[in-house]
């Protein structure tokens, strides 16, 4: 079996590296570029985590403005998987993850920055989207239509439900509220056991998941100024002290945090949903680097404050976006199952080409980008070295060798019609003699 049903016709064999090459004296770092189910899937669960907190419409537009960019890009010859589709806010109010019925009092005024009670509470939103229920669902019919839950196209009704607002909690808890909104009992039928989950983020300031509740308090003696800088100081963490001005380095998130969550437990908890290939956590958020601490000055008072990463401008307006250091270091954790893009453009299309290939992957069709990649032959072509590997549900991991050979095999292949999102159109293809067993996964590995 062919991982990605490749038909024979177009597939054009690129030979890998081979045993007997010249040895590269360039040290190279051996990276997982792809995690995918041995069966294809063509079921998707995708979580849109949309910031709602104060001036973030534009970033909402350019959302919906590209979202018929990624349901292009996540077509597997022409039709979409068999899709839910659900909204979630960032605003979970002053509510902790230590005890989420417990919030802490209001702070600020509510619809406009302020944050009360649970928020949205990791509600389904679909803001007046002509759908029946609180999800769109979408899948084949199984007679070559589609069954439906909404009126007008699929792209009108993500575009409408998408549109969030942005009166928002200014605290934003997009991690957590996603988190909320997986764990909440009357949204259970969303995930589907057997389909793929993918959660995209979409924010112009860093994840800010409360652990504490009493990170909301007014007590400034102990987590300074009520302002989004305590997401920060207790949030973040840095080769140089945070309370001082300047540019920090190896900034990374706090996971020892009392008041903030830490992304492991993020981590933990997605991969307790689903298997190691039908995870996908994307972000498009501000640019980690750069990373600097400068002073504001609030209500006529200095303040330490977090130097936007990136600004951009349109015709009447300037936008910014803050560094995305968590949301960007939970991506990398997933490996070839992450993807992190800058928000920092009106134009996401291309942001969401990019995050279609991990879903691609999760589907099952293992296409790979070589650009960063070593080539390590001496012959023309795509030469990167590359080993995978069968994975079976227990975790016992069989080498695959490469094509020729007897039984099960994998070669690189360019495939266009699969790879349309990457420059070489690269994908992994597996020769098989017989099915693997349910839930095998096949992990691929190359040299950088």
């Amino acid at each position: 079996m062919d991982v990605g049903a490749l038909p024979a016709a177009l597939t054009l064999a690129v030979a890998l590296v081979a045993c007997d090459a010249a040895p590269d004296p360039t040290p190279h770092e051996v990276v997982e570029v792809a995690s995918v189910p041995a069966t294809p899937s063509r079921a998707l669960d995708l979580v849109l985590q949309v910031d709602n907190s104060g001036s973030t419409v534009h970033l909402q537009f350019a959302l919906a403005e590209a979202l018929p960019a990624l349901l292009d890009a996540i077509a597997i010859d022409g039709e979409l998987p068999d899709l839910h589709i659900a909204v979630v806010s960032s605003d979970l109010g002053t509510t902790g993850s230590l005890d989420p019925s417990q919030p802490a009092p209001d702070i600020g005024m509510v619809g406009q920055g302020g944050c009360a009670g649970a928020g949205d509470d990791g509600g389904f939103v679909t803001n007046g989207a002509p759908i029946t229920g609180t999800f769109v669902v979408d899948e084949s019919d199984g007679a070559g239509g589609r069954t439906t839950n909404y009126t007008g196209t699929l792209a009108d009704a993500v575009r409408q439900m998408v549109s969030v607002g942005s009166v928002g909690c200014g605290f934003e808890q997009p991690l957590a509220a996603t988190r909320r909104a997986l764990e909440r009992a009357d949204q259970a039928s969303f995930v589907r056991p057997d389909a793929s989950l993918a959660v995209l983020v979409l924010a112009d300031e860093d994840d800010c998941s409360v652990r504490d509740p009493q990170f909301f308090t007014a007590d400034t003696s102990t987590l300074g100024d009520l302002q989004s800088f305590r997401c920060t100081r207790f949030g973040i963490t840095c080769a140089e002290p945070l309370d001082a001005l300047g540019i920090k380095t190896a900034c990374a998130p706090d996971e020892a945090s009392s008041y903030v969550d830490g992304i492991q437990r993020f981590a933990d908890f997605f991969a307790g949903l689903k298997r190691h290939d039908q995870l996908v956590i994307a972000a498009i958020a501000g640019v980690p680097d750069p990373f600097e601490i400068i002073e504001h000055t609030i209500n006529g008072m200095p303040q330490l404050g977090l130097a936007h990463s990136c600004m951009w401008q349109d015709t009447t307006t300037t936008h910014f976006a803050d560094p995305g250091v968590r949301l960007a270091a939970l991506a990398e954790r997933l490996a070839s199952r992450g993807a992190f893009e800058p928000v920092c453009t009106f134009d996401l299309r291309p942001a969401l080409r990019a995050i279609a290939l991990p879903i691609r992957r999760s589907l099952g069709i293992a296409c790979i980008d070589t650009a960063s990649l070593a080539d390590t032959s001496p012959e023309p072509g795509i030469q990167p070295a590359c080993e995978a590997y069968d994975v079976s549900p227990q975790g016992i991991a069989t080498p695959l060798p490469r094509c020729p050979a007897d039984g099960d095999c994998f070669e690189l292949v360019t495939d266009p019609a699969a790879c349309p999102t990457t420059d070489d159109h690269a994908r992994i293809a597996i020769t098989r003699t017989a099915p693997p067993p349910p839930g095998t996964r096949v992990d691929v590995r190359c040299e950088r």
